[in-house]
C-alpha cells in the first residue's frame, strides 16, 4: 500500500486529502476512487510537474489537480498597470 495526499480547489476552498492506494495505481484511478471529476482544461501534477492520467503513484506524492487560468497572467499584469496610471 502507498498514501498519497490529493490537493484540488471547489468554489474557492481548498480540499487536501490523504488516501492509501495499491502499488501500481496510477492518476485516473485515484482520482475514480475519490470521485473526482476533472474537466479536461484542468492539468493534473505531481509536486508541481506536469502528469498524464496513466502516470503510476508512489509513496507520498502529493497529486494536484490545477484550475484553469481565468485570465492571461500577463494581461492581468497590463491591466493592474492601467490601473496604476489612471
Amino acid at each position: 500500500m502507498i498514501t498519497i495526499t490529493i490537493v484540488y480547489f471547489t468554489n474557492k476552498i481548498q480540499h487536501v486529502k490523504k488516501i492509501k492506494l495499491n502499488i501500481g495505481t496510477p492518476v485516473h484511478e485515484a482520482l475514480k476512487i475519490l470521485q473526482i471529476n476533472i474537466k479536461k482544461n484542468n492539468k493534473i501534477g505531481i509536486y508541481g510537474e506536469l502528469v498524464s492520467l496513466n502516470h503510476i503513484l508512489n509513496n507520498k506524492d502529493r497529486l494536484e489537480i490545477y484550475r484553469p487560468l481565468k485570465i492571461n497572467p500577463r494581461e492581468l499584469r497590463k491591466q493592474k498597470i492601467n490601473r496604476k496610471l489612471k
